[in-house]
């Protein structure tokens, strides 16, 4: 079913694809849902033998899924031109990342579905962009909350306003190149307050944030696809781009990525450790999967015995943590204790399920299984977790 999935998705993007195969079409729905492509099914349907095309209400369905993720694009589209031409006249430096971008290198927009809408601007012109915000109707569902506020428009589409990427970085080199990401960025051609950034930082940008959920319990087909339309839709400075890979350390991921990119949809050849990455990819849906984001925390305390370490931090998480989920906590920090006593019990009587499930996990989750997992990001060319790894290799 997966494989025929990555058929369908090379289909789709207008690429030449091997003879199908007799899996119906609507098979693959459920999987396509997960990674977030179901939209893109009805686009394949021109490439399957008549035999195999879907008819009826299979059919229509199918061109339902289509029509309405392009429907929510041209909003999208619409709202955010008018949003970004405010910030222009209201002298707002703003730079719109992901999709928002990467949809225009698709054969058709509506195809590159978004949940969200990703726009980067200056911590310090917060209050004005909330201003502006609520000015167009926006509610404000979360503010100063972190490093991430986040709005609902007046058509109730989501919109993350990010102060710092920073904490997207994967290693101290990631970290500061996010950091100062604001400031690589240029004016859009005619515009002064409109940012873009150059082909090879949005690229870097895109490897750290792929690296940041895979790391943190999976990431999805629709990524991947991503960095394949990338690769063939802009153009680079190959050196510039490489002497940046290797600033971040991602050179080598960046590698796997790509020929696992090109063997989905491109024809490529892959090999054991892109077949590897493929399966986990594959089996970890959009955004991966709640046992994998338990396993990789335990991963991140860079220990063999840390199930104790690992529940602790759980609980009692940091003071700004706690704010952003109580922000009131910014007014009496001294309180601390006291939240962490409130987030305690309401874990226990309002999320109990999901509370003693994820410490299950953890009491269950051997540490063998925790060491093969910093050997399989190390095959696929991430050193992050080589310390915990006997002489730095897997």
């Amino acid at each position: 079913m997966e494989e025929r999935l990555i058929f369908l998705l090379t289909a789709a993007l207008g690429k030449t694809v091997r003879s199908a195969d007799t899996v119906k079409i609507l098979d693959c729905l459920p999987l396509a849902q997960k990674h977030g492509v179901a939209n893109m099914l009805y686009y394949a349907l021109p490439y399957l033998p008549a035999e195999q095309q879907p008819q009826g209400q299979e059919r229509k369905l199918l061109k339902e899924l289509a029509y309405a993720a392009a429907a929510r694009e041209a909003v999208q589209e619409r709202e955010l031109d008018a949003l970004l031409e405010r910030f222009e006249a209201e002298k707002l430096p703003v730079l719109p990342l992901k999709g928002c971008i990467l949809k225009a290198l698709y054969p058709k927009p509506g195809m590159r579905y978004m949940s969200d809408v990703d726009l980067l601007f200056d911590a310090k012109q917060a209050l004005r962009v909330r201003d502006v915000m609520q000015d167009l109707g926006y509610e404000t569902v979360h503010f100063e909350q972190g490093d991430t506020d986040f709005y609902i428009s007046p058509t109730r589409l989501n919109y993350e306003l990010h102060r710092s990427l920073r904490d997207e970085g994967c290693n101290e080199s990631s970290r500061r190149f996010l950091e100062t990401l604001l400031s690589s960025a240029e004016p859009r051609e005619g515009k002064t307050c409109i940012l873009e950034l150059p082909h090879e930082e949005h690229y870097a940008y895109l490897l750290c944030h792929f690296v940041k959920h895979l790391l943190n319990g999976g990431i999805g087909v629709r990524q991947v696809m991503d960095i394949y339309i990338c690769k063939h839709g802009w153009s680079f400075d190959e050196e510039k781009l490489a002497a940046l890979l290797e600033q971040l350390e991602l050179t080598e991921f960046a590698s796997k990525l790509e020929q696992l990119a090109e063997c989905w949809f491109g024809g490529g050849a892959g090999d054991a450790v892109t077949d590897e990455l493929g399966a986990y990819i594959l089996g970890s849906g959009t955004f991966g999967t709640d046992e994998q984001r338990v396993a990789d925390r335990i991963l991140k305390e860079q220990e063999s015995n840390n199930r104790v370490r690992y529940v602790l931090r759980r609980v009692f998480l940091p003071y700004k943590t706690m704010c952003a989920y109580f922000p009131s906590l910014k007014k009496v920090p001294f309180l601390l204790p006291f939240y962490w006593i409130f987030r305690i019990l309401r874990g226990i009587f309002c999320r109990r399920q999901k509370l003693f499930g994820e410490m299950n996990t953890v009491l269950h989750t051997p540490d063998e299984a925790v060491n093969e997992r910093a050997a399989f990001f190390r095959r696929c060319g991430l050193k992050i977790y080589d310390k915990r790894l006997s002489g730095g290799q897997p």
